[in-house]
């Protein structure tokens, strides 16, 4: 009877612990996070995407698409340092992941490290003579290092390949303007329309083309155009704010970017748009209104928060701006901009620190950091009028999301 009852209860406890196995199965589980994770990103909450992508990674480390995605995540929230990092452990998990050692290369690029990048690219082309994003990628290298018949082959080679790629034709037609040739690059950005009438993107590229030249009324029919392609894109509408700026309409510029949070509450480039504008016009007071407000309903937005310190010291308004810098260097001892401002802060206080970071970003030689983190570099000739493509546009890789 003994003997029954002890079988039995080993027998139990065995259906037990299989079945608790079963119900916390870690494949099971990091797949519920990860597709969890991509909902959010599809649906523009990069934030709760990147927690999502986290956790599928702590259950499975070797979860490629989850690092992957991961590195798109980072991208989207302008962590690069972040989706480097996340990339290279794609790329090492799986060399054989063409569309990461592309995405790698451009933020190599990015880095200025060319000769990296166009090893990257050239291993993708040895086992794809026909990717045409590895043409696009390389001819990225060739344009950033001043060859540009080389570009040109490329760029053209790429199209040949796939007309469809927006992206190529924007940088073909980068090369036209760079060379005095405007009315070469007209057409290559017309032939971007024609080939792709459904994207905004090629429209907004056009539309500052049509700026540049001086030609408004063409350039506001553009963007509007683009707007109609996708009534809820970001890019088009910070588009025409910024020509409304330029043309004086301010009222018109200022109501967009307030309209842009409702429209994509959970975008950076939406929700950081009107502070943005603010600056850019010099009204500090209004931009650091804006920028509390912002931090507040988004306080893990480190970039809102350092132009908000930014704002605030240029504004004297040092205890606001000491309190919120402690925040953001007990988050992130080493952080830069933090240990910047608190030196800024020191000075504004009538103390000298010990030591003064000399370097370019530093009280000597500082750049503004919106100009660095957010705002378009302008060229002499499109300042009033062309964004920076990264702003506006997103990464130029000629890589699609995995979700787009």
């Amino acid at each position: 009877m003994s003997r029954c009852f002890f079988a039995a209860s080993i027998l139990t406890a065995g259906l037990l612990i299989l079945l608790a196995a079963c119900s916390s199965d870690p494949d099971k589980e990091k797949l519920k996070y990860f597709d969890s994770g991509v909902k959010y990103f599809k649906a523009g909450k990069y934030e709760a995407a990147r927690i999502q992508f986290i956790n599928a990674i702590k259950l499975d480390p070797k979860f490629e698409q989850a690092h992957y995605q991961l590195a798109w995540t980072y991208l989207k929230l302008t962590a690069l340092s972040d989706a480097r990092r996340e990339l290279e452990t794609t790329v090492s998990l799986n060399p054989k992941n063409s569309d990461a050692q592309l995405q790698l290369a451009g933020l190599l690029l990015g880095g200025q490290q060319y000769q990296q990048a166009q090893q990257l690219v050239e291993k993708v082309l040895a086992g794809d003579q026909r990717n045409g994003a590895a043409h696009a990628m390389l001819g990225q290298t060739y344009a950033v290092t001043h060859d540009r018949p080389h570009a040109v082959r490329e760029f053209e080679k790429a199209i040949e390949i796939d007309p469809r790629r927006v992206e190529v034709y924007l940088s073909l037609a980068a090369l036209y303007v760079a060379a005095g040739q405007p009315a070469e690059a007209e057409g290559v950005y017309k032939k971007a329309v024609e080939s792709n009438p459904g994207s905004s993107q090629a429209r907004v590229v056009l539309s500052q083309f049509y700026a540049s030249q001086g030609k408004i009324a063409q350039a506001e029919v553009e963007i509007r155009k683009a707007i109609g392609v996708d009534p809820h894109a970001v890019p088009p509408r910070l588009a025409l704010a910024r020509l409304y700026q330029a043309t004086a309409r301010m009222a018109d510029a200022e109501k967009l970017c307030a309209e842009l949070k409702t429209i994509a509450p959970e975008d950076p480039e939406a929700y950081r748009a009107l502070g943005l504008l603010y600056l850019s016009t010099n009204q500090k007071e209004k931009a650091a209104a804006e920028f509390r407000a912002v931090s507040n309903s988004q306080p893990k937005d480190t970039a809102v928060k350092t132009l908000l310190i930014e704002t605030l010291i240029d504004l004297g308004k040092i205890g606001e701006a000491e309190a919120l810098d402690r925040e953001l260097l007990k988050a992130n001892p080493d952080d830069a901009n933090g240990r910047l401002f608190n030196g800024r802060i020191l000075i504004a206080e009538g103390q000298v620190p010990a030591s003064v970071d000399r370097t370019p970003d530093g009280p000597q030689g500082r750049c503004s950091i919106r100009r660095r983190l957010l705002l378009p570099r302008r060229c002499a000739k499109c300042a009033r009028f062309a964004g920076s493509g990264q702003v506006f546009l997103g990464a130029r890789s000629g890589i699609a999301s995995p979700n787009d």
